[in-house]
């Protein structure tokens, strides 16, 4: 009875110190979208993104992507990029309504208000897929264009000019 209880003792023992809190947290992940952007926020900075969510459904691939930005003394916030694409191989898509990127901000204090813009139809942008493989779920690829205020926010005419983007083998 007693190896028994010391089997059992022990056995708890180490799942217990298996399990540690700090065990329990995902790995710190690594930005994979970059791009340099100048806009209301960021005048010429270089955005480090983390994606949030990345989808390929009905042939579009989409992803939402963040970027926590600390100016120090100044105010902190978030820059925002999203882009929507219809792709079912590599090469260049034009940037447009259909085919969309956006980019916004917030919570900046004195760095700017929030903000939002879209490309539009006027001065198209464009994605060039490098890598898009639907079956293994993987994408990678460059990127360039600018937003223009959304009908629903307080401004007007061009609201980033984002340029050197890349995102390399997104997942989804």
């Amino acid at each position: 009875m007693k190896p028994l209880l010391l089997i059992v003792l022990f056995s708890i023992g180490i799942g217990l110190y298996s399990c540690t809190k700090q065990d329990a947290k995902p790995p710190k992940s690594q930005p994979n979208v970059t791009d340099s952007i100048y806009d209301m926020c960021f005048h010429g900075g270089v955005c480090n993104y983390y994606a949030r969510s990345i989808t390929y459904k009905g042939g579009i691939f989409s992803f939402d992507a963040y970027d926590f930005i600390d100016s120090g003394t100044r105010s902190q916030g978030e820059e925002e990029l999203n882009m929507n694409v219809k792709v079912i191989t590599t090469g260049r898509v034009f940037l447009s309504v259909s085919n969309n990127a956006e980019t916004s901000g917030g919570g900046f204090g004195a760095l700017g208000a929030p903000y939002s813009g879209r490309t539009d139809a006027n001065d198209t942008g464009y994605v060039v897929f490098t890598q898009f493989d639907s079956i293994n779920h993987l994408a990678s690829g460059t990127f360039s264009f600018k937003t223009y205020a959304v009908p629903y926010s307080p401004y007007t005419g061009v609201m980033s000019i984002v340029t050197h983007g890349s995102f390399t083998k997104l997942t989804w």
